[in-house]
């Protein structure tokens, strides 16, 4: 694969229903992953079925609670200012970053209504 190039990181979105035999085939496929900077994005619910099937790929993660360790300082303006950023720099209308942080935009806008 050659060498890592550490300004390279790939993000990782798992949806849907991921079913046993696929979740087995990511694990058998661990060392496919190790020389990769690697964000991966899955429900805690989601998660906590996956983790039983994945004791090899488990050896490489870190896991984090985005509500706990990650969100805590956002607010909506810091992501509206990070999409505006995004949008500038893209050609497309809507692009993949985008899409990812109007999700957390909307996470974050219903944290302060309930608060």
């Amino acid at each position: 694969m050659g060498d890592r190039n550490p300004d390279l990181i790939y993000s990782v979105d798992i949806t849907g229903d991921w079913t046993e035999p696929q979740l087995r085939d990511l694990d058998h496929r661990r060392d496919l992953f190790d020389p990769l900077q690697m964000l991966w994005w899955i429900q805690y619910d989601a998660l906590e079925r996956y983790k039983p099937f994945w004791p090899q790929l488990r050896q490489l993660f870190r896991f984090y609670t985005l509500e706990e360790e990650l969100w805590h300082g956002l607010t909506p303006e810091d992501i509206e200012s990070d999409i505006a950023i995004i949008r500038s720099l893209s050609s497309q209308p809507d692009p993949e970053g985008v899409q990812r942080l109007q999700s957390v935009l909307t996470f974050l806008r219903e944290r302060e209504a309930s608060a």
